[in-house]
């Protein structure tokens, strides 16, 4: 059975999915869900959270994500079926998290950021679409970013198969 990517409607509800459920956190290691900003004079964390992803870890990858948080991301999917799983980031979140941190603060940045990627059934992202308005410049580097991560493929039925991964990232501003 193969399984087509989710509706761009479906995306839109699977991100505000994504950033407004809470995940219980009661692991050996702390999960990490933001990065802090650091000031560069003293080269200490500041109060303000820089970057707001989601309710889940940044710091792990889906097979180290608990059955609560597997759940969350699962839940972005309209009729997944049980057995079969998304698509997510080989390495985790903070890969990319990271990158699109440094670029925000170059451009000033300030807002959300939703976009859609394509992973085919090698793990390897093949369109990336805009949800929304955001700024161009923050858009293409995200696009790029996202072109250059390698997936853990979705599986259907047991099997690889495309399927589209949302990622939503808000950037407080300064």
């Amino acid at each position: 059975m193969s399984r087509r990517p989710m509706s761009m409607g479906g995306a839109c509800a699977a991100a505000a999915l994504l950033l407004a459920a809470n995940a219980p956190m009661a692991q050996e290691e702390p999960a990490k869900t933001r990065i802090k900003e650091t000031d560069p004079a003293t080269g200490r964390l500041t109060r303000r959270d820089a970057v707001r992803s989601s309710a889940l870890p940044i710091n792990r990858t889906y097979a180290q994500l608990t059955a609560e948080e597997r759940q969350i991301v699962r839940d972005q999917y309209e009729g997944l079926p049980d057995a079969d799983e998304p698509p997510f980031p080989a390495e985790g979140l903070r890969p990319i998290v990271t990158l699109l941190y440094e670029a925000q603060r170059k451009l000033g940045f300030t807002g959300d950021l939703f976009l859609v990627a394509s992973v085919d059934e090698t793990g390897s992202v093949q369109k990336v679409q805009q949800i929304g308005n955001s700024s161009p410049e923050m858009v293409r580097f995200a696009a790029l970013v996202l072109y250059q991560t390698k997936f853990k493929p979705a599986l259907c039925g047991g099997k690889v198969c495309p399927m589209d991964f949302p990622l939503r990232v808000g950037f407080d501003g300064r």
